[in-house]
């Protein structure tokens, strides 16, 4: 792929590439080709980029951490999808208000993964 290409041969100079954006672009496309783990991948580099830049409690983060939740669901990781989402719901709800469409959707993320959760919880029990 040319965006996992054009990552490898970047030498971290400032030359008006937003790494962040390359690694979620990136993510984005494996977990639309079901290739979860790479996914997860790209979304904690982009993270980290990303807190380097905008700090940890930034919207560009929080829009991160919904996503990387997100694959953490598809791969079965629970607790670490509903961490990454829960956090996406602080940043949101302390830059945004509870009002805010953006809000809004991290807690609609959280309620289904939280009820996924504690249905699979729930089969697996003896």
């Amino acid at each position: 792929m040319f965006i996992q290409t054009s990552l490898g041969r970047h030498d971290g100079a400032d030359d008006g590439i937003d790494l962040g954006s390359c690694h979620y672009l990136l993510a984005t496309t494996y977990l639309a080709r079901d290739e979860y783990q790479k996914a997860i991948s790209s979304y904690v580099e982009c993270l980290t980029i990303k807190r380097n830049k905008f700090g940890r409690d930034s919207l560009e983060c929080a829009a991160v951490h919904n996503d990387l939740g997100d694959a953490y669901r598809k791969v079965g990781d629970f607790d670490k999808a509903i961490e990454s989402l829960v956090e996406a719901l602080k940043i949101r709800k302390t830059e945004l208000g509870n009002n805010s469409l953006d809000y809004g959707h991290a807690v609609f993320n959280l309620s289904s993964e939280s009820i996924v959760f504690f249905v699979l919880l729930f089969y697996r029990l003896p």
